[in-house]
């Protein structure tokens, strides 16, 4: 795919023109920039009081449960479970409904009295889709690291567009949601959590 498009990574915006960019390492010449900037955490766990990441996530263990605070559990992106489980989860949809899901399931399991399961998520790819005909798809390992196997252009739209359909159905139909299990082993928690 050859759409003039070049990503640049590890460089802060500091100023957007309508002829480029600044950032802390130079200007950035552009007839059409996009901004991507990082998802947001809110700040609750932190106003809280609750253990945080340094970027304002809840610190959790493998099921989810808030470290130090066993009737507090966390969902989505706003979690920072162990490396272990999840050092290969990025802020973005395809973890944060697992995530969800997840955290939904601990806290059954709490309420009936039994162990959390660890967490697992497998990643399946990467993509964006540049309009309804052109984009770029990226089949990834489930730690997330690149596979060979790419799509471009209207292929690329096309799965990018069913990942879309898939998600809202998904919503539509939570107790049917699966996800692809992570590189590490699914297994209980090493100490029960009674919620009461």
């Amino acid at each position: 795919m050859d759409a003039g498009i070049v990503l640049r990574t590890g460089r802060r915006a500091t100023a957007v023109h309508p002829d480029g960019v600044a950032t802390d390492a130079g200007w950035l010449p552009s007839a059409c920039t996009v901004w991507a900037g990082a998802l947001a955490v809110p700040d609750l766990a932190r106003r809280s009081g609750l253990p945080v990441a340094p970027d304002g996530r809840l610190r959790t263990d493998e099921t989810l449960v808030c470290l130090g605070h066993p009737r507090i559990v966390g969902a989505g992106d706003a979690v920072a479970p162990p490396r272990h489980v999840a050092g290969h989860l990025r802020m973005s949809c395809q973890a944060a409904m697992p995530l969800g899901a997840h955290a939904a399931d601990t806290v059954l399991a709490l309420i009936r009295g039994e162990r959390p399961v660890a967490l697992s998520i497998g990643m399946v790819g990467q993509g964006v889709s540049l309009g309804r005909r052109d984009g770029f798809a990226q089949a990834t390992h489930r730690d997330d690291t690149p596979r060979r196997f790419t799509l471009s252009g209207r292929a690329a739209a096309l799965v990018k567009e069913r990942v879309c359909r898939f998600t809202l159905s998904s919503m539509r139909f939570p107790r049917a949601y699966r996800w692809r299990s992570g590189a590490t082993p699914t297994l209980p928690a090493p100490t029960p959590t009674t919620v009461r």
